[in-house]
């Protein structure tokens, strides 16, 4: 078509204006709006009363011309049907550009175009291509249809671009199409519909990015690629529902980044991407439905990251990922469901871990190495014994058993002043520790391990001395059961001596008193050798006294200055050998003289043992030197 550049051309090249053309000349000379209809024209030939040409309306939006200038305020034209090609580009627009429900035939071209504001509200058409384009103002795009791509890629806009209500139903290649627009206020996308993808990867916004209630309808690739935008504002991607991948990787987010009730319907690769992104506030994926990996691996957050009541439906790989991630303040993991993905926590950093043990998915489908966190709320936890469930199925992946977990948590009980709590649970890592290197399955040359089979190439004493750890003194972290030990041990011992005294099977335990004759005297039954008296049964011919021999030697002077025997002191002397009570010095058990000296004889030898690795034990707990924090 011709290029109109007055109005003496309208009528020389195009034959007069149209009646919608008189119209829209007349308003625009004066600068007021000009109403063709309330509604888009439908589709097919258009009416007169309703058709503009668009090189009329070209002519029209950059200015007129000397003898027919279109006033200050631009072209504001409603229910126009315009026939031709727009074509804006590298044009610059007088006043404001606004064509509102509006059906244009053919695309509109606006690369590289100045314009002060443009305004498509509710219009129909094929395609925009704003490329590069520069608008001091604002840039409209609300309830528009287009079936083509939109795109203003590299655009400078100086207010806001809404697109709220969109329909774009390009079906490949981008829907709309934003990536590296430098906006000065907000873009908002609230309750579009997108068949392709939407694009904003690498644009500038100086306000919010806000895509609340948005459907996001490509089904291969990104419904919605946020790659590297930065946003001064927050990022809302509430109520949304993607299709494809939702990804913000590497963005720089001012504000919030909140996805609550997002769903995220890709059934493979990463349904929602946040990798590396550098958010101020708090990222909130409250009740989100995810059918693939939510990814906020190596992410920076500076509030709180939120996943209650969220379900993560990935059938394998990861459910979430979040290695490294950097969370300043709470990670909140309350009602959460999984599916058979992996909920992966290597070597983040949270502020307070908020939880409760149904969230989290069964063992090998839970990493928690490299886990930190300052600070724990147990609302849900009543017992240690669900803190600890919690633990093992986190620190065991595959065949390997990584004890940080246990030492992170420790750590962070001791510091809330659970100390007690603390020992305890570094108890069980020392446990678990034990029984992986005692169990660890044998791995074969391809890789799989050979049930049943169990690794046995380890030094046997080092194992014992681990169990012997873990049962006098809970592997040092309570050392006070050895207390309990050696008491038990003394008391046992008490019995069993006291036993043998009763029965004749203690004597003093020195030569010169054995053979002396008044304790010669006092075992003399004529007749009767000395090892059969001893026993049970009182030889014929001896009165039936209840005294053992020592009892009655005890009462002649010689008996009188002996150290006395008692049976409990007995019990400790043996028991405790770093502490003499003196009466192993004078009193020893015989292993001649009946059933309970034998046993005695052979008991001293096993409490003395045991006393030696309770008490060194003991020592090594106190000093700290097997205990390992």
């Amino acid at each position: 078509m011709p290029l109109i550049r007055t109005r003496t051309d309208i009528d020389d090249l195009l034959d007069g204006p149209t009646p919608a053309e008189e119209k829209l000349l007349a308003a625009c000379l004066a600068g007021e709006p000009c109403h063709l209809g309330d509604d888009v024209p439908p589709e097919g030939p258009p009416d007169p009363q309703h058709r503009i040409r668009a090189d009329v309306l070209r002519y029209l939006i950059i200015g007129g011309c000397e003898t027919h200038p279109v006033a200050d305020w631009g072209v504001d034209l409603y229910g126009a049907h315009v026939t031709g090609a727009l074509d804006l580009r590298l044009a610059t627009a007088k006043g404001v550009t606004g064509l509102i429900r509006c059906r244009f035939d053919e695309p509109i071209g606006a690369l590289q175009a100045k314009l002060q504001l443009l305004n498509l509200d509710g219009s129909a058409f094929p395609e925009l291509n704003a490329q590069g384009a520069k608008v001091k103002g604002d840039i409209f795009l609300r309830k528009v249809t287009a079936e083509a791509t939109v795109r203003v890629t590299g655009a400078t806009i100086g207010g806001q671009l809404e697109c709220d209500d969109a329909i774009f139903n390009a079906t490949f290649g981008d829907a709309f199409n934003a990536q590296g627009a430098r906006v000065t206020g907000s873009v908002y996308l609230r309750s579009i519909t997108a068949e392709a993808t939407v694009r904003v990867a690498s644009a500038t916004i100086g306000g919010q990015l806000g895509c609340i209630g948005a459907r996001f309808n490509a089904t291969a690739g990104h419904a919605f690629n946020a790659q590297g935008v930065q946003v001064t504002g927050s990022v809302f991607l509430k109520d949304i529902t993607a299709k494809a991948t939702v990804d913000v990787n590497s963005a720089t987010i001012g504000g919030q980044l909140e996805c609550d009730d997002a769903i995220f319907n890709a059934t493979f690769g990463d349904a929602f991407n946040a990798q590396g992104a550098r958010v101020t506030g708090s990222v909130y994926l409250r009740s989100i439905t995810a059918e693939a990996t939510v990814r906020v691996n190596s992410a920076t957050i500076g509030g709180q990251l939120d996943c209650d009541g969220a379900t993560f439906n990935a059938t394998f790989g990861d459910a979430l990922n979040a290695q490294g991630a950097q969370v300043t303040g709470g990670f909140f993991f309350r009602g959460v469901r999984t599916g058979q993905g992996v909920i992966d926590l290597t070597a983040a950093q949270v502020g307070t871990l908020v939880d409760d043990p149904h969230s989290w998915p069964p063992k090998d489908r839970l990493v928690l190495d490299g886990f930190i966190y300052s600070r724990v709320e147990n609302a849900e936890f009543p017992r240690l014994s669900d803190r600890l469930d919690w633990l093992a199925k986190g620190s065991t992946w595959g065949h390997e058993f990584y004890p940080q977990p246990y030492t992170q948590l420790a750590k962070t009980y001791r510091e809330m002043g659970q100390d007690g709590d603390a020992r305890d649970i570094l108890a069980e890592r020392e446990r678990r520790l034990l029984r992986h290197r005692f169990f660890s399955k044998v791995t074969l040359h391809n890789g799989t391990p050979e049930d049943g089979v169990t690794l046995r190439q380890i030094n046997f004493h080092v194992i014992l001395w681990s169990f012997l750890a873990r049962i006098v003194v809970g592997y040092g972290y309570h050392p006070f059961r050895s207390v309990m030990i050696l008491f038990a041990l003394i008391a046992l011992s008490a019995v069993f001596a006291d036993r043998a005294w009763q029965t004749g099977g203690i004597t003093p335990n020195s030569a010169h008193v054995l053979v002396s004759p008044g304790w010669l005297a006092h075992h003399a039954v004529e007749g009767v050798p000395t090892h059969v008296w001893i026993g049970e049964v009182i030889p014929a011919g001896w009165s039936a006294d209840p005294e053992t021999p020592e009892q009655m030697w005890r009462d002649t002077a010689p008996g009188r200055d002996w150290e006395t025997f008692n049976a409990l002191a007995y019990g400790a002397d043996i028991a405790i050998p770093i502490i003499a009570f003196g009466q192993t010095d004078a009193w020893a058990p015989s292993a001649t003289r009946g059933a309970w000296g034998t046993f005695l004889w052979w008991w001293r030898w096993v409490a003395t043992t045991t006393g030696w690795i309770v008490t060194g034990l003991a020592a090594a707990a106190v000093t700290g030197i097997i205990r390992r924090d």
